[in-house]
């Protein structure tokens, strides 16, 4: 029995794994949102350029006013663009956690399906408790 309470111990140490890994995949999706916003932060300022041109272009802003603006948007999206890349990295790591926690739930659903098999056929004297021992043993 202490071979029982051994897969017991595993199947609830991957289950603890398993609340860390829903606690990651809350990160994803909270990584998820930081780069839909950035993107669209990035569209934004590319208006804003393609605007303050037409505002050049019609008189409205002097040279002098209008380099200064472009040069502050264009400093706002060569920053946006870094931390859009950092995000898209840091996304490629939480995509291989979340590929590592649809394992680990896989694994774990199936080592309980192997040891409620086990126990039904300890149960109806299949098997012998030495090889039932054995058998999980395995597991």
């Amino acid at each position: 029995d202490k071979l029982v309470a051994n897969k017991k111990d595993e199947i609830a140490s991957k289950s603890r794994q398993l609340e860390i890994n829903k606690s990651r995949q809350l990160e994803v999706n909270k990584r998820e949102q930081e780069l839909k916003e950035l993107t669209q932060e990035l569209k934004e300022l590319e208006e804003e350029l393609k605007e303050l041109d037409k505002k050049f272009g019609a008189g409205i802003l002097t040279e002098n006013r209008y380099d200064k603006l472009v040069a502050n948007k264009k400093d706002e999206i060569a920053s946006k663009s870094r931390q859009l890349e950092i995000n898209k990295s840091r996304q490629l790591e939480v995509n291989k956690r979340e590929q590592e926690l649809k394992e680990l739930t896989q694994e774990l659903k199936e080592l309980e399906e192997e040891l409620k098999e086990l126990d039904k056929k300890f149960g109806a004297g299949i098997l012998t408790e030495n090889r039932y021992d054995k058998l999980v043993a395995n597991k």
